[in-house]
């Protein structure tokens, strides 16, 4: 019994002393303002161990159910996927190396903060939207995903940006959504247009075909609407309004927009009614666990890269690189690379919508061509200048019928025949026909001579 008792008072001054030291860590967390940077150099940035550099014991987590493992996470495997994708695109990249960072670090140098900074810069992220930006340590796993381990995908990720997020934060507006959806894009595709999910969605913003059909993103033996930069992106804001109408919840809309509405649904029933997307993330399918918390750590490490000491890879492309022109008439990409020049493999990269490398324009549907600025100005006068060489043609034609015909006292028309001239063609220019003439100028056989005067009707 003495001996038992031993024991109690020993467990309960370990206790003690455990919260003793929980709280002070707790104190010594919160007290802490100043900025805690840790200067690590490396040239491996891929083969960083996160178990090294990065401390969890600080952190504070929102439930003990909520921890999970990045290794065995499906919606990080997908982010390889794209990862690979990106570096297998056919974008070409050049660092930009008149860039500086925040805190004018060296080229190898990865910094590391303190908690408090993140709490801190979160708060200002999350007053600076309406999405609800909340940091714990699922989201922090993100960020360290994106600047240590992932940093030279991520730099490369900074680096597209500067080509796709002037499009869509204007159709963003336009809209008046937050800007803030367009780090969407990069959870979806990584920026790359091109990719298809092993379940058939495609483009930037991911559409199946028939949720794409729904939003007007049509589909042809030519064009496919999904790989449309511009039209995928209106049908994704027309989209993401409509789950916000029903969750009035931008982070709900976003779980929404990953999993599909039923099972959100299916979710905040299973836990008995609540709608905050914490509260519901257990009830969640895998991959839209994930999606949230990406797309958290995503809109800090985009705002906050320079910090990070995350350098932008800049494209060959950026968005004030090219321009736009718009053709009534089909047209291939060959012809167009003979025309000015311009690689096939840029328009395809500038222009993924069209899949058959055909642009098929007409006058009643004409399309938009998406050129490097030079080229595309190239193009322009030189179809400007076969449209007036085609006028002049015209018109010489015109005055060539006006020249050899006319119409006498008695309101007949004459045509005077010229070199090169017979009867099919005199009656095509005169809007009449063959046997009218034969039969108006009394001839025998259509051979004519020069200077010889017909009757049209």
């Amino acid at each position: 019994m003495e001996h038992k008792n031993i024991i109690l008072l020993i467990c309960f001054t370990s206790i003690i002393f455990l919260t003793a030291h929980t709280r002070c860590v707790a104190q010594n967390v919160s007290d802490s303002s100043k900025l805690h940077v840790l200067a690590i150099d490396s040239t491996k940035y891929d083969s960083i161990n996160l178990a090294k550099y990065v401390t969890i014991d600080s952190i504070r987590y929102v439930s003990p159910n909520l921890e999970f493992n990045l290794s065995d996470s499906l919606f990080f495997k997908r982010i390889e996927t794209l990862n690979t994708e990106l570096f297998r695109s056919r974008m070409e990249f050049i660092a930009d190396s008149s860039y500086i960072t925040t805190y004018n670090y060296s080229k190898n140098t990865i910094p590391k903060f303190d908690e408090s900074v993140y709490r801190h810069r979160f708060e200002e992220l999350d007053a600076s939207t309406p999405i609800k930006l909340e940091y714990n340590n699922i989201v922090r796993k993100y960020i360290d995903r994106y600047t240590l381990n992932g940093k030279t995908y991520t730099e490369k990720l900074l680096g597209l940006t500067t080509y796709y997020f002037p499009i869509i934060e204007e159709i963003l507006i336009k809209y008046n959504l937050p800007l803030e959806l367009k780090y969407l894009s990069i959870i979806e595709s990584g920026l790359n247009p091109n990719v298809t999910s092993s379940m058939g969605a495609k483009g930037l913003w991911q559409f199946m075909p028939s949720t794409g059909k729904l939003y007007g993103l049509e589909s042809t033996s030519y064009i496919d609407g999904r790989l449309d930069i511009i039209k995928s992106t209106e049908a994704a804001c027309l989209h993401l309004k409509d789950l916000y109408d029903i969750y009035g919840d931008w982070i709900l809309a976003l779980a929404a927009y990953n999993s599909g509405v039923g099972n959100v649904n299916k979710a905040i029933n299973r836990s008995g009614g609540k709608r905050n997307y914490w509260q519901i993330y257990t009830y969640l399918p895998d991959e839209t666990r994930n999606y949230v918390p990406a797309f958290s750590a995503l809109s800090y490490v985009c705002t906050y890269h320079s910090e990070h000491n995350l350098r932008p890879q800049i494209p060959q492309f950026t968005f004030f690189d090219v321009d736009t022109v718009i053709v009534n008439k089909v047209i291939s990409f060959n012809q167009i690379s003979e025309e000015i020049g311009t690689s096939v493999q840029d328009l395809e990269l500038l222009n993924p919508e069209y899949i058959k490398d055909v642009v098929p324009g007409s006058k009643d549907h004409p399309c938009r061509i998406v050129l490097p600025a030079n080229d595309a100005v190239a193009f322009a006068v030189k179809h400007q200048k076969k449209e007036t060489k085609k006028k002049k043609e015209n018109n010489s034609t015109t005055n060539l019928q006006s020249d050899s015909s006319s119409t006498d006292s008695d309101g007949e028309q004459f045509y005077i025949v010229k070199k090169g001239d017979n009867l099919s063609t005199i009656a095509k220019k005169n809007h009449t026909t063959v046997k009218k003439i034969m039969e108006a100028s009394n001839l025998k056989s259509d051979k004519l001579k020069i200077g010889q005067k017909l009757k049209l009707r």
